[in-house]
């Protein structure tokens, strides 16, 4: 009986591939109501696809429950996603540990990677970076893409293991020969900053590209500006822009901060004050610190919006409150002359403090010419 099972699913997976989907679910829907796990769990697919059936999440939740009452490790973690996104069904990252540690334990590659990633970010389960970086490399064994790029991070920031940035760059390339675009973009910094490797810019403008034509945002926000600079090719402005442009309408933040410098300055496009504003401030709104200072300027110099020191103010604490030397120092000039602020000496005081320990020489300079000690 079960040769026969075997059988007939591998003749409905043969039609699967060869006839439309709408077929598919009719040679399959049989042998699911009569408890085929891997029939259960390929039209929990096809409902959560919408693939030959209207799509209907709740139908394929009820379907993958049926497949990993059988455990079935795919249905365990097709069910686990659905807990963790909250499709078909209630939103419960508990749950969504539950079954992927039942897949992952029996060895499903995709699971053990989610698994990773619940103890990684602390969704469903207490923080654990040595635990996600074992089921990682659990994952990576099987050569998951995915995995191995997580554990190249985890290598090169000391999360969970040992800092290497060897072993990092070895799981970079892992991931990087397979066109995972991520990796590429990460190798390609390397390169980039001659972290690990010896610098080289034209091998990092090699690996941004492949990793912007994947689609990369970073990958595109990176190689523009290899363009924007000169480095590893020739440097083009009007290319730089069409790469921001590319990555800032893919709501990149560093790339909206560009295009909107690029728009203030008239690097490879005509000047305009109002798109450089509503870039700058997209960027700022995303959290950006460098965006949030510099949005704050525009709302001094009047660039491409109304003068507003109220305005400008909030954003200059945004940023200072991720530690901006600049924004450090430009709040502190609002706090000592009560310009969008009541005027406050000592607080004042405290901000140029922390701004010329960061480095900015304009607050050194300041702190001398007032005397702020005094203060």
């Amino acid at each position: 009986m079960k040769k026969k099972i075997v059988y007939y699913i591998f003749i409905i997976q043969l039609i699967v591939l060869q006839s439309s989907y709408s077929q598919s679910v009719e040679y399959l829907k049989p042998y699911a109501e009569k408890g085929d796990s891997r029939a259960q769990c390929n039209l929990g697919m096809m409902y959560l696809q919408g693939e030959g059936v209207k799509k209907d999440l709740y139908k394929a939740v009820n379907w993958f429950k049926k497949s990993s009452e059988q455990g079935n490790t795919k249905a365990e973690f097709n069910l686990g996603l659905c807990y963790l996104h909250g499709k078909g069904i209630t939103k419960n990252s508990l749950k969504a540990v539950e079954y992927f540690t039942k897949a992952a334990k029996k060895g499903n590659a995709k699971a053990q990677f989610r698994l990773g990633e619940c103890y990684y970010k602390g969704e469903g389960i207490e923080k654990n970076l040595k635990t996600a970086t074992d089921w990682y490399y659990k994952a990576a064994l099987q050569k998951n893409i995915a995995a191995e790029f997580k554990l190249g991070l985890c290598y090169q920031n000391g999360l969970g293991v040992k800092k290497n940035i060897t072993t990092a760059i070895s799981y970079y390339k892992k991931a990087v020969s397979k066109s995972y675009s991520k990796a590429q973009h990460k190798l390609g910094l390397c390169y980039l900053r001659g972290t690990g490797l010896k610098k080289d810019h034209k091998k990092a403008a090699e690996l941004f590209k492949k990793a912007a034509k994947n689609g990369n945002s970073n990958g595109q926000y990176a190689l523009g500006q290899c363009y924007y600079k000169g480095e590893g090719v020739n440097k083009d402005f009007k290319k730089a822009v069409e790469l921001f442009k590319k990555a800032a309408f893919k709501r990149n933040e560093y790339a909206q901060y560009k295009l909107g410098v690029c728009y203030y300055n008239g690097e490879g496009i005509r000047q305009n004050n109002i798109e450089a504003f509503k870039w700058i401030n997209k960027s700022a709104e995303a959290g950006y610190s460098t965006a949030q200072f510099k949005l704050g300027v525009f709302y001094i110099n009047a660039v491409g919006v109304k003068k507003n020191y109220d305005e400008a103010v909030k954003w200059f604490n945004k940023a200072a409150e991720q530690k901006h030397a600049r924004a450090q120092y430009n709040l502190g000039l609002c706090y000592f002359f009560g310009k969008g602020v009541r005027k406050d000496a000592k607080t004042a005081k405290y901000l140029l403090k922390m701004s010329h320990e960061s480095g900015c020489k304009e607050a050194k300079t300041f702190w001398d010419k007032h005397q702020m000690w005094k203060y």
